[in-house]
């Protein structure tokens, strides 16, 4: 049973690895960290990952990521305006959804316009 374990184990990180990697090689690397999921008040979260995030510690994860990959990148943050602490007056990387109803789906026109925004209308 460890030895299943282990294998699993291994299996997946070499799957993770292999997505860094080709995610290191691609012409634009774009990082998206969110935290607009309505459903994360299930009971299977600790309540300290509840607390709204400081933009602060998001920007020391972005250079974290950088230097990871060892290049530039569009670092994108999108949350809501009661999950984010000491937001910027602005950054380009930031971006404030308006609250919904969903799940965790979020609003289709929100997440649209970013994505056109981000990759081209096209």
């Amino acid at each position: 049973m460890i030895r299943e374990n282990y294998e699993n184990f291994i299996s997946k990180r070499a799957h993770v690895r292999k997505n860094f990697d080709l995610a290191g090689r691609a012409k634009k690397l774009i990082v998206l960290w969110s935290n607009l999921q309505n459903n994360i008040h299930n009971g299977y979260i600790p309540e300290v990952c509840l607390d709204p995030v400081d933009y602060g510690v998001l920007m020391a994860l972005k250079q974290e990521v950088a230097r990871f990959f060892d290049r530039d990148i569009e670092f994108v943050v999108t949350t809501r305006p009661d999950r984010i602490v000491n937001p910027p007056a602005a950054d380009d990387g930031l971006v404030i959804f308006e609250p919904d109803t969903s799940s965790w789906e979020g609003s289709d026109s929100q997440w649209t316009a970013l994505f056109k925004r981000l990759l081209g209308a096209g």
